[in-house]
């Protein structure tokens, strides 16, 4: 069960040492739910709605792809960053919801480094605002 007093970041992928590589590299800074497929991901941000502060998808997942993972939490929540890895080809549809606020992709391979960055990057502004208290 997730901390709470974490960022938690929903990580869709499902080649599991890929999966289980993420999400301990991230668990130092974020509380880390997984899910193995699409599916499951929608399960888990239904769950977990309220609480999670990103997504972090594979584009090619079974059960839904993570474009369509995407879209669907986009139309629930248009200001939740998302992180899409991808390692080949991307379509026009992927193309077109790139253009949305605060939906990245990230070409695989990549460092973590590059994925903490991005990360950062997208929730920061969001998470500190959220913190602004006005006197």
């Amino acid at each position: 069960m997730p901390e709470w007093n974490k960022q938690t970041i929903l990580l869709i992928e499902d080649e599991e040492s890929f999966r289980r590589q993420i999400a301990s590299d991230l668990c130092a800074n974020y509380d880390v739910l997984v899910a193995r497929d699409g599916l499951d991901g929608i399960k888990v941000y239904e769950r977990f709605d309220g609480r999670i502060t990103a997504v972090i998808t594979e584009l090619e997942v079974p059960r839904l792809e993570g474009d369509l993972v995407a879209d669907w939490i986009r139309r629930r929540n248009p200001k939740l960053p998302i992180i899409i890895m991808a390692g080949g080809h991307i379509s026009i549809d992927l193309e077109i919801l790139l253009r949305e606020p605060k939906i990245e992709l990230l070409q695989k391979p990549f460092t973590l480094h590059e994925l903490e960055s991005l990360l950062k990057e997208l929730i920061q502004p969001a998470y500190e605002s959220k913190l602004t208290v006005t006197l």
